[in-house]
């Protein structure tokens, strides 16, 4: 993933584990006007958006890489 972009989106439904092989990624939620509430921010060998993909419900948050990233699923 390149920086900026989205790995995945607020109310959509898990389709894997992610885990970030290289780079950093931060998690948000986004108000009514636009603005970022950074929730988590996440690095080398960590695992992202495993809760809603264990709870069977869509993502409370959304995801965006910090820098390039290399990120598998």
């Amino acid at each position: 993933y390149k920086k900026k972009q989205t790995i995945y989106a607020e109310g959509s439904y898990p389709n894997g584990l992610f885990f970030i092989v290289k780079g950093k990624v931060k998690t948000f939620k986004t108000n009514s006007d636009g603005k970022e509430l950074i929730i988590g921010l996440y690095k080398d060998g960590d695992f992202i958006g495993y809760n809603a993909l264990l709870e069977e419900n869509k993502y409370a948050e959304s995801a965006s890489a910090l820098e390039d990233s290399e990120v598998v699923i």
